[in-house]
């Protein structure tokens, strides 16, 4: 039986109440933590979702898988199910990328796939926009600093960071480097935040490889790699452990010069 603890009231009761009805019945400190676990692929099978029902009809175009060795790049228009059903209405080509994944293919492996992905897309980069969610928001992150570093830059026109993970450095055993939302929320629904640092643990096995701005954007100290950065539009959620490295990402993009729209979802 886990004996991690269960979400404090404080925060429970900050929650509306069917959600939190919800939250309870699952009784999770019943449950073990990811990270009291050994890895396993058998993790990566997740449970049935629910449907998210349908939306506007599209025309249909047309779909081309790119294989390129260890990875393959789907394009295609925006109909049935699509990878970013955030943007299903924006009546744009998807090129979703099927990077290598960690722990069988750890750090700068995903990002690398990416990056070529982007090079190969980028024939015409001023229609071009990135868009990623939870470590998809760091690769994200990472690959639009690689564009504005290349020479010449790829001038992206957009990237969308939903709940990133922009900081990589943190460690379970110094508490006080800890950013404010992960003090706060530490023992918050799944993940926690010794469950994220089990994540991390897998995709950078190299404790000096976490602190490459590669790995934690925040740490970018080349200001060339903001001069020519797109507009973007950070969104955290406002319960959530990785809310202040959203927010202190923005201020930085911000202090750049960088457009930034931040929104907290609640």
């Amino acid at each position: 039986m886990s004996n991690t603890p269960r979400i404090p009231q404080s925060i429970l009761d900050q929650l509306d109440s069917e959600y939190r009805a919800f939250i309870l019945s699952t009784d999770t400190a019943e449950s073990p933590r990811l990270n009291e676990l050994q890895w396993s692929p058998a993790l990566r099978q997740m449970g049935s979702t629910a449907d998210s029902g349908s939306r506007k009809p599209m025309d249909v175009g047309s779909k081309h898988t790119i294989q390129r060795t260890n990875y393959s790049v789907d394009i295609t228009t925006p109909s049935g199910e699509i990878p970013f059903k955030l943007i299903a209405e924006a009546e744009c080509v998807i090129a979703s990328v099927d990077y290598r994944l960690a722990p069988e293919h750890p750090f700068p492996s995903g990002l690398d796939d990416l990056w070529d992905a982007l090079v190969w897309l980028s024939k015409d980069p001023t229609k071009i926009a990135i868009a990623g969610g939870s470590a998809g928001g760091n690769l994200a992150a990472a690959v639009v600093q690689r564009a504005s570093l290349s020479s010449p830059p790829i001038p992206l026109v957009y990237q969308a960071l939903i709940t990133p993970v922009i900081g990589a450095s943190f460690s379970s055993d110094d508490r006080s480097r800890w950013t404010p939302s992960m003090i706060q929320y530490e023992h918050n629904w799944d993940p926690t935040v010794l469950e994220m640092l089990w994540f991390r643990d897998l995709y950078l096995p190299s404790v000096d490889d976490r602190y490459k701005p590669d790995a934690s954007p925040c740490l970018q100290g080349n200001k060339l790699a903001f001069e020519n950065m797109p507009s973007t539009w950070i969104s955290v959620a406002e319960l959530d452990t990785l809310r202040s490295e959203g927010e202190m990402y923005a201020e930085k993009l911000q202090a750049h010069g960088v457009p930034v729209t931040l929104t907290v979802l609640r």
